[in-house]
């Protein structure tokens, strides 16, 4: 997701339409009047990276991009408008399609699809971005990307992918556990989860076919 709400706005970067790459930085304080606040960012144009929130700052989390290709840096800023590199060579593989939450006093980046042509299934946290630790071990969910992570009821949630309809759970990160292997909503990939009414809802996504 390149789209996130921070000090009081909800802000909005990069992305891809009709063969173009996007690197302009949007913020609206109600989502329906938009302002551009940079016409060009400090970072490269780039495709399915991730933002997230942490700790007073929004961060910029990997994503392709058609200058490089598969990124693994990470950017912060305070304000939105002001960037700082955080590392531009993270320990984890450069990758798109991954998602990133924050939890527990710490950044967690999972899954996505890595330079190395795969589907990745590798866990990474880290305190301020900058320095990250593999959480990765034998019970770890099956290699996605396209999924989402959202922390529910005490336990941080993966669900679904590319052509996925599993979900997955665990509280720390480390240990992971099936929760179903067939949800009652088809395989889909780039839905979105939210939480609502002390539930969680799934929107959209796409279905298309399978090895598309």
């Amino acid at each position: 997701r390149l789209f996130r709400r921070c000090n009081g706005k909800i802000w909005l970067t990069g992305g891809y339409s009709y063969g173009e790459y996007f690197h302009q930085l949007w913020s609206s304080e109600d989502g329906i009047n938009w302002i551009e606040e940079l016409s060009n960012t400090p970072f490269n144009s780039r495709y399915q990276s991730e933002l997230t929130v942490h700790d007073g700052k929004m961060l910029l989390v990997a994503g392709y991009t058609p200058e490089t290709g598969y990124e693994n840096d990470v950017w912060s800023t305070e304000d939105g408008i002001n960037w700082t590199i955080a590392n531009d060579e993270a320990k984890f593989t450069p990758r798109y399609g991954h998602e990133v939450i924050s939890h527990d006093d710490r950044i967690v980046i999972s899954g996505g699809h890595s330079n190395d042509g795969y589907d990745e299934n590798d866990v990474w946290s880290s305190e301020n971005g900058s320095a990250w630790t593999d959480l990765t071990n034998e019970s770890t969910f099956s290699n996605r990307r396209h999924h989402h992570v959202i922390y529910f009821h005490n336990k941080v949630f993966i669900i679904g992918g590319r052509y996925k309809n599993d979900i997955w759970s665990s509280t720390d990160g480390l240990k992971w556990n099936l929760e179903t292997s067939d949800a009652a909503f088809s395989e889909r990939l780039l839905s979105q989860a939210v939480k609502f009414r002390n539930k969680l809802w799934l929107i959209a996504g796409y279905l298309g076919e399978k090895g598309d």
